[in-house]
């Protein structure tokens, strides 16, 4: 299967199962606006602050991310070099500080548990996340764009997050997620390119 049919197949998917997942609280003719010009990206570049309510100012970091139809590698560029390599089972970490390179593989099921997810809701795999999130609506119909929220139906899973936001129009744009009060880590997406 070609790499535009798969991102497809998982934006159809996504369609149906928030369809599913909403029930009546949107006409299908709404949410297909929000999906109809959404395209799937291959490759973007992030920037990311993870605030932490015991820090006075937020942790920033900033790369670019590329995607395939198992997984990703997540190319941190500032403030050092991780490459962060997801295969869809297990995922390994570079890090390079100066003359220094570090490979480790890592095993914890809290990141991979996370690092699952994140791919799920970068390839639009929402059929996967509807599973283990409720999604809804996140804003009123009149702001520009789309915006969805995804709580975990899992207590254990809550006790690490407690809630996602997704923002997008054409692109997904925006992913904040939510933590134990006072901490959270958004992710801004720009410069997509197109599968």
């Amino acid at each position: 299967m070609s790499n535009d049919n798969y991102h497809i197949q998982q934006y159809l998917r996504l369609l149906i199962a928030v369809l599913l997942s909403l029930g009546g609280s949107l006409q299908a003719s709404e949410l297909s606006n929000h999906f109809d010009a959404l395209t799937p990206f291959a490759s973007a570049q992030f920037r990311q602050e993870r605030h932490v309510e015991a820090l006075m100012r937020p942790l920033i970091s900033s790369g670019s991310i590329e995607l395939s139809d198992s997984g990703f590698i997540w190319k941190q560029s500032h403030p050092f070099h991780v490459w962060l390599t997801y295969d869809g089972v297990s995922i390994v970490e570079k890090t390079v500080v100066g003359q220094q390179e570090t490979l480790r593989r890592l095993l914890d099921p809290v990141t991979s548990n996370f690092t699952r997810t994140m791919f799920q809701v970068m390839t639009g795999s929402l059929a996967d996340l509807q599973s283990r999130f409720l999604i809804k609506p996140a804003r009123l119909e009149s702001q520009s764009g789309w915006s969805y929220e995804l709580e975990p139906r899992n207590a254990a899973v809550k006790k690490a997050i407690n809630r996602i936001v997704l923002d997008g129009d054409v692109y997904l744009n925006r992913i904040r997620i939510e933590e134990s009060p006072g901490n959270y880590t958004q992710i801004e997406l720009t410069n997509q390119r197109p599968s």
